[in-house]
């Protein structure tokens, strides 16, 4: 984040807990928070409005045999919604 609000980009997060986000963030704070899941469709779509490029972190993790549909799901949905609606409103 710092390298690119360094080099003079706007960073807006999407984010489901603000309160986690500040610990991960630490100090360097984005410019926009947003608070909203990367699996719902209106979130995402008002998180990317007004966006020149987007950077997709967001995952769900997990190494127990018993949440891999759940991380299958959702990852799989987030990188359609966020990766898939930058294409479509022409970022590169």
């Amino acid at each position: 984040m710092r390298v690119l609000q360094s080099a003079g980009h706007r960073v807006r997060v999407l984010v489901r807990n603000p309160d986690n986000a500040e610990r991960v963030f630490g100090d360097t704070r984005p410019d926009d928070v947003m608070v909203g899941s990367a699996t719902d469709p209106r979130a995402v779509a008002d998180a990317l409005s007004g966006m020149a490029a987007v950077v997709h972190c967001a995952a769900v993790v997990s190494t127990q045999a018993r949440r891999a549909r759940e991380v299958l799901d959702t990852n799989l949905r987030a990188v359609e919604l966020v990766v898939g609606g930058a294409a479509n409103s022409g970022m590169p």
